[in-house]
Parts: C-alpha cells; structure tokens; sequence
C-alpha cells in the first residue's frame, strides 16, 4: 500500500495532487475506481479508465477538511489485466481551523500589543504621522472591527475591514496637536485572531507653540492697546498670504483662530476672554511671530 500525506490543510480550503498511472504493457489497461464515490473529506477523479498501451492517466486527489482533525480514508484501484493487481492508497490529512493572525510592525520592526508611539514635540496646528502596517499572517482571513481613538489630536485611516492570509495594510496615525502640552490616547480594534483579540497602542506626544520669531522691527508691527481690555488692533507691514492669527490662553489652550489672508492688519475681540496673559500667534508658511498680551 501507498501513503499520501496531504499535512496541515485549513478548513474550507482545498489541496490537491496528481498521480500518473502508466499502462507499460502492450494491451490495454483498465483502472476500476469504484471506492472513489465512498471518500468524504478526500475526493478523487480519474482522468481515463482505460489506458492504451504506452500511455498514462493522471488521478488527482483533494483534501477538503470540513472541520479541524485527523483524517484518514482509503481508496483501492484495481487494474484488470492478464496479472490483477490490487494497489491500497492510504490518503492522511489534518484538518487545521482557518483564522487570521494579526502582525502589527513600525517601519519594519514589530510592534507588540500595548505598544506606546511618541510623535515627540510638535508645533501646534502641524502633523506628524506615523505609519504602521498590518499584516495577516494566518491561514484564514482576518477581521478588523470595533476601532476606537479616544484623543482629539489624534486621528488614523484604520477602517473596518478584512485581510486575506499574507496581504498587508497601511495604516497611518497622524498626531495634530492644538494646544501646548502633553497629548495621550489609546487607538484600539479588534480582530479574530485567538491570541490577540483585542489590540491596543498607546499613543502620546507633546504640542508646543512655535518659538519661531522675528523681531517686531521687521515686521513693522503695531500693537495696541497693550494691556488691552476689549478689541486689539495689530498692524504690520507684511502681509500675510493665507495665514492663521490663533489666540492662546498662560496653559498654551487654542482659544481661536482667525484666517488672515493677504492682510496687513488685524483686529481682535479680546471681550470674552477674563483677566491674564495671552499669546497671539501670527503665521503663514514663510513666517510667523508671537505677541505677549496681557488683560488685566
């Protein structure tokens, strides 16, 4: 008798082979298959019955296991000829239960379940981004749901999905922080993979308000009243081409932003906000400033 081993299959998939059978005699051959109709979790086509003399046929065995274990059935060929002869194959297989597992790495080096990120220090109303890739290294496909970000300043392009056995994606996580300080959040999903259920990466990084300045003289400026108590009237004699006047409170919080765009000026209600020392950032993307307020 003969073995075929077909090792580790995953549920719901199949695996085949061929088996060439060759008449060496001068008469023709005939292959009876009968035991084929009995199989169950193997099956087995026969491509000719009656093989000529020199010629060959090819049978070909799949294993399609149904649910995770061992498997083992037998078929038995019989050719009629002057010598009949009985040829036993034995047909093995494991069934392996199809699921995804999940690999998660930064820029090529894995990144573990509870992973932190820092985006380190960033200047408010800028990015970073970091970007991870997600791959399936299962058998089976793996699903991605449930994704939570529980911090504002942070947002990903994670969606719900799923991933075939060795296909990857990119995800990535872009740190935008609007005030100074530090930022933290947790970005978690789930998926079907047994041993990482839930998956978590902590995410943390540190906004902080421009120290870019240049001085007052070259950008002509004009700030008054300063203390000021309800509107602020700033000239300069540069004009700012798609620009951002943002007002922050002593802790470095976003209190507002105004678009200043081809503006040589600028006027601020300081009404609503109490008592204390304030920061007025003017910028465009070739330059920017910071004004010390104080209303008293």
């Amino acid at each position: 008798e003969s073995v075929l081993d077909f090792g580790d299959v995953s549920t719901g998939s199949t695996v085949s082979y061929e088996l060439t059978i060759s008449n060496t005699g001068d008469a023709p051959l005939l292959i009876l298959n009968e035991d084929f109709n009995e199989l169950v979790d193997f099956s087995a086509t026969l491509e000719e019955t009656v093989i000529v003399a020199g010629e060959a046929t090819i049978i070909t065995f799949s294993f399609s296991p149904a649910d995770p274990g061992e498997v083992e059935e037998t078929v038995v060929l019989l050719s009629l000829s002057v010598n009949d002869k009985v040829f036993p194959i034995i047909l093995r297989g494991n069934g392996v239960a199809a699921a995804g597992i999940l690999d998660v790495s930064d820029n090529n080096a894995p990144l573990s379940n509870n992973s932190t990120l820092n985006f380190g220090t960033v200047i408010v109303g800028n990015d970073s981004i970091r970007t991870l890739t997600l791959r399936n290294a299962g058998n089976g496909p793996m699903e991605i749901s449930a994704i939570t970000l529980n911090c504002a300043n942070f947002s990903t392009n994670l969606s719900n999905g799923s991933l075939s056995p060795g296909s990857t994606v990119d995800v990535s996580i872009t740190f935008t922080p609007t005030l100074s300080g530090l930022s933290s959040g947790t970005l978690s999903f789930t998926t079907n993979d047994p041993g990482n259920p839930s998956y978590s990466i902590n995410l943390s990084g540190q906004g902080q308000i421009s120290s870019q300045t240049t001085e007052w003289a070259e950008w002509g400026l004009e700030v008054f009243p300063n203390p000021v108590s309800t509107w602020l009237h700033v000239k300069m004699s540069k004009v700012l081409h798609h620009g951002l006047a943002q007002l922050y409170d002593h802790r470095g919080q976003l209190l507002s932003q105004i678009p200043v765009d081809n503006q040589d000026w600028l006027r601020l209600d300081m009404k609503p906000y109490p008592s204390g020392w304030y920061q007025l950032r003017l910028a465009d993307k070739d330059n920017s400033i910071t004004i010390k307020l104080i209303k008293p």
